[in-house]
């Protein structure tokens, strides 16, 4: 039987399709439909309760004074971030919550640039915020890497050697960029015992040759620098 997965799904949702898709994370039979409605709900609800966060969050940014305190803004920015990672992995099109925390930030940088006034390591620190900023919210076009910064997670670490396996070439080289070296040697090792028995094309993960190539030849520039 087909099984129907929605078009633009969330978290939990997004991991059955990757177990569906991707034969090393297990059987194809596992996964039903009533699974994939269930865990399209538990989205639905999450993507509610976002945007109860979201408003509360643009009614604090409304409410905010010239001359609040440096903890009400950095809690500000912090809730921003959070947010942004967050609805980057919701259900749906996540594009206007994106642009409205994108530009509630400017704002919010702006106001503290003008606090910084002429302290020339002050905007330094800014510019360098920003950049990682800039950084992580690209990474984050991505949606799988806003389902592994979860704390919740559903991907298990038993899997994440087989989700990356099972994705193409160019996202498996964006998701890399979330590992320190010695979590690359890690992942290669798994790949390689993943694949040990595999031969030619794998179900679900087409470009898994071609990633453990990838991962390989991280580690081992990773060895030659260590």
């Amino acid at each position: 039987m087909t099984l129907l997965f929605y078009r633009y799904p969330g978290c939990q949702e997004s991991h059955l399709r990757r177990r569906y898709r991707n034969h090393l994370l297990g059987s194809d039979e596992t996964i039903t439909q009533d699974m994939i409605n269930s865990a399209h709900q538990e989205d639905l609800a999450e993507l509610e309760r976002f945007k109860q966060d979201f408003a509360d969050l643009m009614d604090r940014a409304m409410k905010l004074q010239p001359n609040s305190e440096s903890d009400v803004i950095l809690n500000l920015k912090e809730d921003i971030d959070r947010l942004y990672e967050q609805c980057a992995g919701l259900a749906g099109d996540p594009t206007p919550y994106k642009k409205g925390l994108t530009r509630l930030m400017e704002v919010i940088m702006a106001a503290v640039r003008k606090g910084a006034d002429k302290d020339p390591a002050a905007h330094d620190q800014l510019n360098q915020e920003e950049l990682a900023r800039t950084q992580h919210y690209e990474l984050l076009k991505l949606p799988l890497i806003s389902h592994l910064l979860r704390s919740d997670s559903p991907i298990k670490a038993c899997e994440l050697a087989a989700v990356i396996l099972g994705e193409d070439v160019d996202n498996a080289r964006t998701i890399l960029e979330l590992f320190d070296p010695e979590h690359i040697i890690e992942l290669k090792n798994q790949a390689e015992a993943l694949l040990k028995d595999e031969a030619g094309a794998i179900q679900g993960a087409p470009f898994a040759g071609s990633i453990l190539d990838l991962l390989r030849q991280y580690a081992n520039d990773t060895k030659e620098m260590m």
